[in-house]
Parts: C-alpha cells; structure tokens; sequence
C-alpha cells in the first residue's frame, strides 16, 4: 500500500476511535447526570420550581452579568436562568469530540437534562420545553445566537420540530420621558419614535403658510432619506456632487431616475464654482453615473 494513503487512513481511524470513545464517555455522563439530577445540575443555573417540562422555560443569557439581571425579573416559579460565558464553539467546524469536551456546551447539555445516543441527543428527558436564546442586541450578541441555533439545528433538530426552541428580541433602546419608559427595538423604532415627537410638538411654514401633518411628515421623511444617502455616499464621492444629483432627482425610486441630464448638471457644478478652469463631463452608464472634473489637468473620476 502506499504509504501516503495508509497514513491518511490510519489517521481517520484514529479519529474514529477518539470520537467513539468520546461519545461512549459522553452517554455514560449523561445518564449518570439523569439518574441524580439534583446533584449534577450546573451551579450557574438557577433552576424554577415547577418540576412538569411542558410548563418550564430555560432561558439562556449573555453572561454573569445578564444573567444576574434576568435572574431578578424572572418568574421564579417557572422560569430558569442559564448564564452562558461567551462565545460556544462552533459546532460547524468542530470534531464531535471536540464539541462533547467544551465547557460551555457540556453545562448546556447538563442543564437541559438530555441524553446522548448515536451522536444525536435523546429528549425524552428534556427539563424544559420552552428554551429561550436571550443575548444582547448587538452583534456579539448575534454571533452567540447563531452559534446556539448552530448547535441545536446539528444536534437537536427535535427541539425546533418541535416548537420548543425560541428567540427572545430585547431592545435597544430605552427612552424615558417623565415618569414613562418606552424600549425600543432597534435604530429603525428609535427615529420612528422621535418622528413622531417631532410631529406631536412641531409646527412648519413655507412662505408664511403653515404646512398640514402628513406634509409635514412626508417632508421630514424625505430631509431623513437625503440625510441618509449624503452620509452613505460622501466618502466616495464630494457631498456638495451628491446635493447636486440630489436635487434633479438622481436617487429618486423611479426607474428612469437614475439617468440624469448632463447638460444640467455641468450647468449647476458651473454655477457653483464659477471657476472657468475647471471641465466637467458627465456619463450615463448602465450601472449609474461617472462624473469626471478636470482641473489643472488633474482628473478625478466619481462613480
């Protein structure tokens, strides 16, 4: 045989065997856990009293310190607490007994009471039939998600077939006015509340007439959008390029908007720097626009 491929051979066996053994260790684990689930619950879970799964809910947090608050505002009665200490490993490119040796899963698949059987976990014994994935709303907070849905989908499908697996949306934001608290979700619900403030407790004229609400929210709406695309495009291409295209309705929703004028534009570039040194050329292309200024026989190209 070839020496190469007896080597790679021996080393799938070997990992054959590491992963068997493994799995072996991890089933005769867990029924020990099973049979003595008081003794063998992990310390960082605070467990609820209600001892019938199908009214039982595990939630599953962000840290100690997530952990402490959601502690102080569960329902004790039902709800149970898991702190889970950064970031699992991913199961996606983890060996099997790589994934049955890691801290954190080892405690989650403690806390949940299920057993392993041929690499996939029996949830006849399942603690909880309400598991919550409760992290933080930022993008850590989303990676630690995505590694706990990982996990579950690879190696408890059962729970989502089931309908036992949730995901919990915490806000944001929160924005207190006087005595009254509002949580938001996210960067969308925060300027849709504070549009609504503005429209509450605002009044605008143009030209001395006062301008109706739905006006005035279409206008406020619409100095938003410009905002937005200045900020989204100013470090590509000069703010005062992006006002222009602005104002002859370059970033307009209609099809045809996207094709602008260029006898127009130089126009009002020339208005603009009143500088007869300065050459512009404009360009429809298929994918936008190329504006090109000339300037001392130095060219710049925007896109």
């Amino acid at each position: 045989m070839n020496p190469k491929d007896a080597k790679t051979i021996i080393g799938r066996m070997a990992e054959s065997a590491i992963a068997r053994e493994a799995a072996r260790k991890a089933r005769d684990l867990s029924r020990k856990q099973i049979g003595n689930q008081i003794s063998t619950l992990p310390g960082k879970l605070a467990n609820c009293q209600e001892k019938d799964p199908a009214k039982s809910e595990l939630f599953l947090v962000e840290g100690d310190s997530a952990g402490g608050s959601a502690k102080q505002g569960r329902d004790r009665k039902i709800q149970a607490i898991l702190p889970l200490k950064g970031k699992i490993l991913n199961v996606e490119r983890a060996r099997f007994d790589k994934m049955l040796n890691s801290a954190e899963i080892g405690t989650l698949i403690t806390a949940l009471g299920v057993v392993l059987e041929d690499k996939e976990f029996d949830l006849t014994k399942l603690r909880y039939h309400k598991i919550i994935i409760m992290t933080d709303a930022d993008v850590d907070g989303a990676h630690i998600r995505t590694l706990l849905l990982t996990f579950f989908f690879r190696y408890m499908p059962g729970l989502i077939e089931k309908g036992y697996l949730y995901i919990a949306q915490p806000p944001l934001y929160k924005v207190k006015r006087g005595q009254s608290d509002t949580y938001l979700k996210d960067e969308l619900a925060l300027r849709n509340y504070l549009k609504s403030i503005i429209l509450k407790n605002c009044t605008v004229k143009i030209s001395g007439r006062e301008i109706d609400e739905d006006k005035t929210k279409a206008l406020l709406n619409t100095l938003i959008r410009f905002s937005n695309i200045v900020k989204n495009y100013t470090n590509q291409v000069p703010a005062y390029i992006i006002e222009e295209l602005l104002f002859l309705g370059f970033f307009n929703n209609e099809p045809s908007s996207n094709k602008i004028n260029a006898e127009n534009l130089i126009e009002r570039f020339n208005k603009l720097f009143k500088n007869k040194q300065i050459k512009w050329e404009v360009i429809n292309v298929e994918e936008g626009l190329e504006i090109h200024k000339v300037e001392k026989s130095v060219k710049e190209v925007y896109e």
